[in-house]
């Protein structure tokens, strides 16, 4: 095959405009648009954001629900070589304020029902001169508002333009450094996922049923753009994706109403629609695609013994426009990894010391960071700010990920934890300096430590430990009550907090998080065994150099068969093993 500089994409822009023209694109509601009307919605859009001088590398924010409009305004931000940045729709006036103006936007589209949030920013953004509101109510700002509707019914389409090479997408992730970091990618990268889907996966009879937010690169690429490259078409349930009203109740009901051959999803979605009987004819589904974490195997065997529908699942990270590996669609799926690296991606597993440099390629069944290479990774532009760019890659060639795993003898890969502190709830990343930094404002405090604790159903739960400030005293009510006022992000705030006599540190003083998260694992473990009536606990929790954390049991009662342990732990991520 050949290496990935050999491959050649157009724009995003030329892709939409060559797809079947009179398929249905997208439904969003009961409001259906084929390829033609949406390229003719798409460019009435490019010439207004044109004559109102959004030109190129023009930042334009998005923050939107799930919606026709969303993509129209994405597409129309493209034919004028502008850069959508996509903002998520649950952020509060201040979150948003730092995004849009950390972001550099000129211009923003923006949802009705979110106009309070607009308003209490807009005098403070004055680099913002346009405003565009997606909804049925007048425009609610100054002369620089303007309503959506009135836009589509006043300009006629703009014809095409030039190519553009450069960024074309701004989307933000979570990180360790407190604010979300804006990830930058470029067309080869969106189009290179968009190529996998329609190579490997769908045709233009296909058609995707899309619950994930618009402003999530899961959506954005693996849905979306592969959506776009084969010409099939999308449907987006509720404006709320997932979180609208009856999704989860009917969500069989609309696979049947649709005729879905492949969903999208991620592990906390799964686990809540094992809640709801598969109530419909599912036969048209082909696959469901599961990613943003890793999926534990019981859920993964009752879904589809449920279901009947194979799950594939996958890699992919923000950073590298998504996209890294999947278990593949037509060969072996080995449950608990996430497959085999996609055509012209590239993955190593490196030991790298702490100078940034590659001390050796590891071995297959070996550990060590993965690192990887593909069209969607621009080596050193990855984020906008160049200083959080450092000892990003290595070997001017790949890119760090964080992540801890092996590729076993197969090719497939697995991975086993993480280099990066990053709290993994269902889908989304939680900085824990966020938690630390508010607890360690409470005024008996003294270290805090922030980790995330196994769960069945999100995976992992912010968890919160502290060390008081000696002859302070408060209580853990006090703390938790004291941190749901104070954490920004709700989906941020612990849902434990346990008060230390002292801290594990390291020798320099450091918290020594690891102890941490075998707390933990203890402690949620035998809260399990409890609640199944089994009467033996976690005595360890050990590191094993594939599997991570590892919580061991002492077998004190032979009658406790594997199968029972299996019931009460096997959809926590974390493994158990005997002693």
């Amino acid at each position: 095959m050949a290496n990935s500089h050999e491959l050649h994409f157009a724009t995003i822009w030329e892709n939409v405009s060559d797809a079947v023209p009179n398929n249905i694109a997208v439904i969003s509601g009961n409001k259906e648009k084929t390829w033609r009307e949406y390229e003719i919605e798409a460019s009435k859009l490019a010439a207004f954001l044109d004559e109102r001088g959004i030109k190129e590398n023009v930042k334009v924010g998005l923050y939107l629900h799930n919606c026709n409009e969303y993509l129209e305004a994405q597409f129309g931000i493209f034919k004028v070589m502008g850069v959508p940045v996509n903002v998520n729709y649950r952020y509060q006036a201040g979150e948003l304020k730092y995004l849009l103006d950390n972001s550099d936007c000129e211009a923003v589209f923006f949802q009705s029902c979110y106009a309070d949030q607009v308003n209490e920013i807009a005098k403070d953004l004055p680099k913002i001169q346009t405003w565009i509101q997606v909804g049925e109510e007048s425009p609610v700002l100054s002369s620089s508002a303007f309503n959506y509707s009135d836009v589509m019914n006043t300009y006629k389409p703009m014809p095409r333009i030039k190519r553009n090479e450069d960024n074309i997408y701004m989307i933000y992730t979570g990180g360790t450094t407190g604010m979300p970091k804006i990830v930058q990618h470029r067309h080869s990268g969106a189009l290179y996922n968009g190529w996998l889907g329609s190579e490997i996966l769908m045709d233009e009879y296909d058609v995707i049923i899309c619950p994930m937010p618009l402003f999530h690169v899961f959506a954005a690429y693996p849905a979306w753009l592969c959506v776009m490259s084969a010409g099939s078409h999308m449907v987006m349930p509720t404006p709320a994706g997932y979180r609208g009203d009856g999704v989860f109740k009917n969500f069989w009901k609309l696979v049947e109403r649709y005729k879905g051959t492949f969903v999208i999803t991620v592990p906390t979605a799964a686990a809540a629609l094992m809640n709801h009987p598969v109530n419909a004819d599912i036969s048209s589904l082909k696959n469901i695609f599961c990613g943003s974490a890793p999926m534990p195997t019981k859920l993964f065997e009752k879904f589809q013994k449920e279901t009947g529908v194979s799950i594939i699942e996958g890699y992919g990270m923000t950073e590298a426009t998504c996209l890294v590996s999947c278990n593949p669609p037509d060969g072996e799926r080995k449950i608990g990894s996430v497959g085999l690296p996609l055509p012209y991606t590239d993955v190593k597993i490196l030991e790298i010391n702490r100078n940034d440099e590659i001390v050796k390629e590891c071995k297959s069944e070996e550990p060590g960071e993965v690192c990887i290479n593909n069209p969607g990774i621009v080596v050193g532009s990855t984020y906008t700010d160049p200083y959080k760019n450092k000892s990003l890659y290595v070997n001017e060639k790949f890119l760090r990920t964080g992540d801890i795993g092996y590729l076993d003898e197969d090719g497939y890969l697995w991975l086993t934890g993480r280099a990066k502190d990053v709290i993994m709830r269902g889908g989304h990343n939680i900085d824990p300096l966020i938690i630390e930094e508010v607890l360690a404002g409470h005024p008996s405090v003294s270290l805090t430590g922030a980790i995330g604790q196994p769960d069945i159903y999100a995976g992992e739960l912010p968890c919160a430990y502290v060390e008081l400030i000696s002859g302070s005293e408060t209580s853990v009510e006090e703390l938790m009550d004291y941190a749901q006022k104070n954490v920004s992000d709700h989906t941020a705030c612990p849902k434990y907090i346990e008060i230390l006599k002292e801290m594990p540190k390291t020798a320099i003083g450091k918290v020594f998080k690891p102890d941490l998260r075998r707390f933990a694992i203890i402690r949620t473990f035998n809260e399990a065994l409890a609640k199944n009536d089994i009467s033996i606990e976690v005595q360890s929790v050990v590191e094993d150099k594939k599997l991570g954390l590892v919580a061991r049991l002492d077998k004190t009662d032979s009658k406790i068969s594997d199968q029972k342990i299996h019931d009460a732990l096997g959809e926590f991520i974390t493994p158990w093993a005997w002693n």
